[in-house]
């Protein structure tokens, strides 16, 4: 197992898919010594995300953003142990009304957990909008939004989930929706397959 320093140019994400994206392509435990002088570390971690195809690793063992208005709830899935890599080929999405047959939304996503994606994941494509697949793109081009149901939030009384969205100019967004209004109804449910 490598020992990588933390640097305070290189969120915890850089440095995870820089040694995941090295690992990859053979590196092995003498190539890491490179990563324990801190000079020499950040010119590696640049060579690497330069000249390698980077895997991006998305931690959600963290809590996820928390817009005005709703707060985590962390008791409701609980933390992702292990990143999630970011892999557009592993993501379907399905409608709501594919995803849940019958009952209440937020009862049926309970038993679904495994293969929900969290709030995280949302975060870090709002970050890095070139990682959004095409086929997200053609859902939110016909003004569907995406729901990250790994990732429970309250919103006064209601349960919501966040989305990802478009706003009038074409941009991405981050949204959200309460369980109890109809505009849920029409989202698309990211998945992990």
């Amino acid at each position: 197992m490598q020992t990588i320093p933390v640097l305070p140019d290189y969120p915890l994400n850089v440095l995870l898919s820089a040694v995941l994206s090295a690992k990859a392509a053979g590196w092995t435990d003498k190539d890491f010594e490179l990563f324990t002088n801190p000079d020499r570390a950040t010119t590696c971690l640049a060579a690497v995300r330069d000249q390698l195809s980077v895997l991006h690793a998305v931690d959600c063992n963290t809590k996820p953003h928390e817009p005005k208005g709703l707060k985590f709830d962390r008791n409701y899935y609980g933390t992702y142990p292990q990143p999630i890599i970011w892999e557009p080929s592993a993501i379907k999405l399905v409608t709501l009304e594919e995803f849940v047959e019958a009952g209440q939304i937020e009862t049926v996503f309970i038993g679904h957990s495994a293969e929900l994606i969290p709030a995280n994941v949302l975060d870090y494509l709002l970050h890095h909008p070139k990682l959004v697949t095409p086929e997200m793109t053609k859902h939110l081009e016909e003004n569907t939004d995406i729901l990250f149901a790994g990732s429970r939030y309250q919103h006064g009384s209601f349960c919501a989930f966040r989305a990802m969205s478009r706003t009038e100019e074409g941009n991405l967004a981050g949204a959200s929706h309460r369980v109890q209004d109809k505009s849920i109804r029409g989202c698309m449910i990211a998945l992990r397959s």
